[in-house]
This record gives C-alpha cells, structure tokens and sequence, in this order.
C-alpha cells in the first residue's frame, strides 16, 4: 500500500472510533437524564401532595407567599441544540411590564451552581430542606452533562475539521 492509502485507511478508522465515541457519549448522556428524571420526580411526588393541601387551607384573601403554597421545584429541558439543563422554578407572581404577567421563571443560577441562600430567600420553610438535598444530587447529574455536552461538542468539531 501507497502512503496516501494508509493515511485515507487511518482517518477511515479514526472518523469510526469517533463515531463510536459519539453513540457512547449519547447513551451515558441517555442515562443521565433518566436518572435525574426519577430525582425529580420524586421530588414533585412530595411537594406536589404537600402544596395541593396548603393550597386548600389558603384563606381568602391570603397571598400564596403567606400561606406557604410553595414555590420552588425542579426541571429538565433538553434545548433545540441537544443540550440538557436540569435547572429551579420559582413559581411566584412576577411582574413582566406587559398584560399578561409570568407566573414561573427560572432562577438563574450562581457561579457556584444553586446555593442554599437561593432557596431561602425564594422557597417556603417548608420545602427549603428537601430542595437543597435535591440540588446536591442534581448538582452532580448537570455537571456530568455538561461535560458530556462539551466532549460532544469538541468531537463534533473534530470530526468536521477532517
């Protein structure tokens, strides 16, 4: 074989095990967002019964902020560009400046991820400490995806570089 065959023969094998690299990275990424579906889920399992019934001990009159209705849960949106993002609602009256008012925003989160004081400051006594036990495992799950993300990223580029 000629030098140019080889070379053709090696990028070949080479654009293969990156594709295999890629089928990988997609599973892991898969069972990533599985798991951090069920923290989430189990998550809403508790809070959802908790605030149904604060709900119905509202007062008339009462805001939801006084009657500690809850607030603050956690969701997964995975983007148009593939990327997953596991991030907090606060599910609050929020003044948009327009007819129709937001009732659910994203708390944006921190350089150091989502802090307890984020939670305090937002969520009801009530669901302060469930949320922070929750972001911790959360914490771990959106890192990885992150860097599943990246590596996708990165290997895409590589590829099309070639």
């Amino acid at each position: 074989m000629s030098s140019p065959e080889n070379q053709n023969l090696a990028l070949t094998n080479f654009a293969m095990s990156l594709d295999e690299l890629l089928q990988s990275l997609t599973v892991k990424e898969a069972h990533i967002i599985e798991q951090a579906k069920e923290v989430i889920s189990s998550y809403l399992d508790w809070w959802m019964p908790i605030r149904d019934g604060q709900l119905r001990l509202k007062k008339e009159g009462q805001s939801h902020r006084q009657a500690e209705t809850g607030r603050i849960f956690p969701k997964l949106r995975i983007r148009d560009s593939g990327k997953a993002y596991i991030n907090w609602c606060d599910e609050g009256h929020h003044n948009t400046k327009r007819f129709n008012n937001k009732f659910t925003r994203e708390i944006p989160m921190t350089k150091k991820g989502y802090t307890p004081a984020q939670f305090k400051k937002l969520g009801d006594s009530w669901e302060i400490d469930k949320a922070i036990q929750t972001e911790e495992v959360l914490s771990k799950f959106r890192k990885a995806l992150e860097y599943i993300h990246a590596h996708r990223v990165q290997i895409n580029r590589l590829k099309r570089s070639m």
